[in-house]
């Protein structure tokens, strides 16, 4: 299998921890005077999270690849495919997460990265369509 976001292939498919903590049918209730309940839901259409986790033990991405993906969040307003398991969804970088939409660390602390250096750590995009 592969993940390729906006034509950048991940090196070793980051795992999507997120992809069953969806809110299906987000909605609010309430109770009424009379004791009734009532409640006003909606169904999500399009509109989720996709955190995308490299962990110390699998999904590393290349120091060239996390790169790519920088100069990708850097676009104002741009939209991207992520192409996973033979589905595609279009996804924007989730800016507003504490610490920034992409969040990596050295796999192996080195003071001077090259290119083939390993990073693990997070992606966070929104599906958008």
């Amino acid at each position: 299998m592969t993940t390729v976001l906006g034509g950048v292939a991940l090196d070793h498919d980051p795992i999507w921890i997120d992809e069953f903590n969806q809110e299906i049918y987000p909605g609010t209730s309430y109770v009424a005077l009379d004791g009734t309940e009532n409640m006003y839901v909606g169904f999500r259409m399009g509109h989720f999270s996709i955190t995308l986790e490299a962990t110390e033990k699998t999904g590393w991405l290349s120091r060239t690849t996390v790169d790519a993906l920088i100069e990708m969040a850097r676009v104002r307003d741009a939209s991207y495919t992520l192409s996973r398991n033979g589905a595609d969804c279009t996804v924007r970088f989730r800016h507003e997460v504490s610490g920034g939409p992409i969040q990596m660390e050295l796999l192996a602390p080195t003071a001077f990265p090259e290119d083939d250096t390993w990073y693990y750590g997070k992606i966070f995009l929104m599906c958008t369509g």
